[in-house]
C-alpha cells in the first residue's frame, strides 16, 4: 500500500526534525544548558515526540506488511526488530521508549497527536525560539 509508506515517510520527517532540535539543545555548553531549567524539559519533550513519531511510523509500516504491531511503544519496536529495524536499532528505540512517562498520550491509535501533545509542541517551539 503506497499510502502507508507515504504516511510513514511524513512521520519519519517529523522524527528527523525532532533529532535536529535535540542536536540543538544538546549542543549547548553545560553552563548554558543548566542555566535555564526549560532546556531539560525541552529535551525531554523532544525525546518523547521522537519516540512517538518513530513508533507511529513503525506501526503504519508493520500494518502495511500485515504484522500486528502490538500494544505499547516497547512492544512495537520489539516487533519491528529483524523486520524493519536491526536488532541493535530496535533495542536503542526500546530504551528511548522506556524514558517516556507511562501515562503520556499515545500515537498508536492512528498516528494523530492529542491536543496535549500539540500544546506541548507549541510550548517547546516557543521555548526554543526564546532561548536563541
Amino acid at each position: 500500500m503506497p499510502g502507508c509508506d507515504a504516511a510513514a515517510l511524513k512521520l519519519l520527517d517529523e522524527a528527523s526534525e525532532m533529532l535536529d532540535r535535540i542536536e540543538e539543545v544538546t549542543g549547548l555548553d553545560w553552563e548554558e544548558f543548566a542555566s535555564d531549567y526549560r532546556n531539560a524539559y525541552t529535551l525531554r519533550m523532544l525525546i518523547v515526540e521522537l519516540v512517538e513519531a518513530l513508533a507511529a511510523a513503525v506501526v503504519r509500516l508493520l500494518r502495511c506488511r500485515g504484522v500486528e504491531p502490538g500494544e505499547g511503544y516497547v512492544q512495537v519496536f520489539k516487533r519491528a526488530a529483524g523486520r524493519l529495524l536491526s536488532e541493535s536499532d530496535a533495542e536503542t528505540l526500546v530504551r528511548l521508549a522506556r524514558l517516556r512517562k507511562p501515562d503520556s498520550p499515545s500515537l498508536l491509535d492512528g498516528g494523530r497527536p492529542s491536543r496535549l501533545a500539540d500544546r506541548e509542541r507549541v510550548w517547546n517551539e516557543k521555548a526554543a525560539r526564546d532561548t536563541r
